[in-house]
């Protein structure tokens, strides 16, 4: 069977750090292996959410297994990895079968019997929940650091910091410091961003 690997990180930290990337293709080609597939191309989605479905790598895809008859399975790390949205997920399913392209993970049991398919749909809205739920608590975290007299987000360049690099969000040390008229700046070394008269 021929197969095709999609793989994706949602933020550009993980991208820059190889938090996911790396393990993900790893773990794919040895289940392909495993299974005896032959991998005829990967697909790397980097730094893009799996909210929606206009990410060129995925549109790639499904581009690959509209107009190539020789497709047999997509292989994803995790189902979640396709997209995190219910409504994507039957749709691309719908578009698979049309195809006769199997979806399967490398880490998650899926199947066609009807218990699998339930399974396959209860893993998709729990995606879903995740990435809704993720979204709504970040926001609730930068509204209370905001509430406290933080920052949403890392300090600003001029404001002074102690050297802990989440005191940028306590509402203790987060107050503009102006110079003295006529004053110098520069760095003292201390904090990441403290600047200091001389």
């Amino acid at each position: 069977m021929h197969c095709v690997l999609y793989a994706r990180v949602s933020t550009d930290r993980q991208v820059d750090r190889e938090l996911s990337l790396p393990a993900q293709l790893a773990a794919m080609r040895a289940y392909a292996s495993h299974q005896g597939w032959l991998i005829v191309q990967e697909f790397v989605e980097q730094g893009v959410s799996g909210r929606s479905t206009e990410r060129p790598a995925l549109q790639e895809l499904l581009s690959r297994c509209r107009k190539t008859p020789h497709i047999d399975v997509v292989l994803v790390h995790k189902l979640d990895r396709l997209t995190r949205n219910v409504y994507d997920h039957a749709a691309m399913r719908a578009f698979f079968r049309r195809h006769q392209v199997q979806i399967a993970s490398a880490t998650e049991q899926m199947d066609e019997s009807i218990s699998g398919v339930l399974v396959e749909n209860i893993m998709a809205a729990i995606a879903e929940f995740y990435s809704a739920n993720l979204g709504q608590e970040t926001k609730k975290g930068m509204q209370m650091s905001v509430e406290r007299g933080g920052w949403p987000h890392r300090a600003p360049r001029g404001t002074e910091t102690d050297s802990d690099p989440t005191a940028a969000r306590s509402s203790k040390s987060n107050r503009r410091r102006q110079p003295p008229s006529g004053g110098s700046l520069n760095c003292s070394g201390q904090g990441r961003s403290r600047i200091v008269a001389s």
